[in-house]
């Protein structure tokens, strides 16, 4: 089944899509046009995305009346943590990744980003998923399969 995403660093995880901070604790997606968009949208909250998975996930915030007994509470906050990691924590981090490529072009350096492919390699796989297969009919469960 699928795969994990390596950086140099360590293994690229959906949470840390939406919690990635840079070394001075400013969040690594601050200052990009969709990011400040949507964390407007959403309250100001950098980790917008994490807070309502989380939230869904643990039963707090707006999910915090949701009855434990109610099989149709556990199920829709199980569709909403689900569809919340997918079209809010990957989609920032994909628009990241296209917002990358297009940066590196218009610095016009050639050795950047392996010339902004790895960039828009990346925006791919993350849209796509590594269930997809070679010729796009496999069994993804990222965006590509939902579109």
């Amino acid at each position: 089944e699928g795969e994990f995403s390596e950086k140099s660093s360590s293994m690229r995880t959906l949470q840390g899509f939406s919690t990635a901070t840079t070394d001075d604790g400013t969040p690594k997606l601050a200052g990009e046009k969709f990011f400040d968009m949507y964390r407007a949208y959403w309250g100001g909250s950098a980790t917008y995305a994490d807070d309502f998975v989380m939230a869904a996930l643990d039963k707090t915030g707006v999910f915090a009346d949701a009855s434990d007994a109610d099989e149709g509470d556990n199920l829709a906050r199980a569709e909403i943590a689900n569809k919340g990691a997918q079209y809010q924590n990957t989609w920032m981090y994909i628009i990241h990744e296209m917002e990358d490529a297009v940066a590196d072009c218009r610095a016009g350096d050639l050795t950047a980003n392996d010339k902004g492919v790895k960039a828009i390699d990346e925006a791919w796989m993350f849209w796509a998923g590594s269930l997809e297969g070679p010729d796009g009919t496999g069994n993804g469960v990222q965006m590509y399969a939902l579109a």
